[in-house]
């Protein structure tokens, strides 16, 4: 349907979704989508809309207040926001824009990961703001409500990988080389700033980064370098737990016992018996 309000020009839509209950128990869903021309008198402020927004921006700039959070997105990048907090975008001068309310499903785990990764602002691959139109035209057309999810979660997953933000071969060669000293010294008591100094970039840029590129911070990545050559030492050595843990870099025997438990599923005595 046709929408107008203050702030946006004639030609913006938008459409609604009320999710059935199987909906709400299982999928995820849209609540609401649009493309919206705005003008600089364009301003939205909410204590509280219960869902998360995918704010895509095609030309111009939109700008993000949340608590402590000030970002801007031009053409080409994206908006996240937690709409179940208190938050407030706008433009100052003009901005095209094609977005989506959405929840359900593991929304919550999904905005979390990809902004703690990248920030609530980050550009956005082609293939996802396609996605986001898809949605836009699904909802208008009153598809079914698990091609409505299948779409939300194809969404997630294209803006959780792509690497727009990453950019340059300069950065991707930092994380490689990163990966390669995190192999070659995961037995040293490693922190964030020690893997970064092998690149220049500063440690909070860097845990970003490597986030993006990866899948995991770099100190998930040491994690899983030290458990799976714990895994090789009990399987193809006899040497006892606490040369395990001294080996692999964990500070104590009652840490390493912990983690490997938690991860596996039991301890590492069972699983040095197991036979595979």
């Amino acid at each position: 349907m046709r929408f107008s309000e203050r702030g946006v020009e004639e030609g913006s839509t938008i459409y609604y979704h009320t999710p059935s209950p199987t909906a709400r128990r299982m999928l995820y869903y849209p609540i609401a989508v649009g493309e919206f021309r705005c003008n600089r008198n364009y301003r939205v402020h909410r204590d509280r809309f219960d869902s998360f927004l995918g704010l895509c921006v095609i030309d111009g700039e939109m700008h993000l207040e949340q608590g402590q959070v000030r970002a801007t997105a031009g053409a080409g990048e994206i908006l996240l926001v937690d709409c179940f907090r208190p938050h407030t975008y706008y433009t100052e001068t003009a901005a095209e824009t094609v977005w989506m309310h959405f929840d359900g499903g593991e929304s919550r785990k999904w905005f979390e990961e990809i902004t703690n990764a990248k920030g609530q602002s980050f550009p956005l691959g082609e293939a996802a703001v396609r996605t986001m139109r898809q949605a836009v035209d699904y909802v208008r057309g009153d598809r079914d409500e698990y091609e409505f999810s299948s779409l939300i979660y194809a969404f997630l997953c294209r803006t959780a990988v792509q690497n727009s933000s990453v950019g340059s071969h300069e950065k991707q060669e930092a994380v490689r080389k990163a990966e390669e000293y995190i192999r070659a010294n995961f037995d040293q008591p490693l922190t964030v700033e020690d893997i970064a100094s092998q690149t220049h970039f500063s440690a909070p840029y860097f845990n970003k980064l490597f986030h993006s590129v990866n899948g995991s911070s770099p100190y998930d990545y040491l994690l899983k370098i030290r458990l799976e050559k714990a895994k090789e030492l009990l399987l193809q050595t006899e040497l006892p737990v606490h040369e395990v843990a001294e080996q692999t870099g964990f500070n104590s025997t009652s840490n390493f016992l912990c983690f490997f438990k938690k991860h596996i599923g039991f301890s590492a005595l069972k699983f040095r018996k197991l036979r595979f």
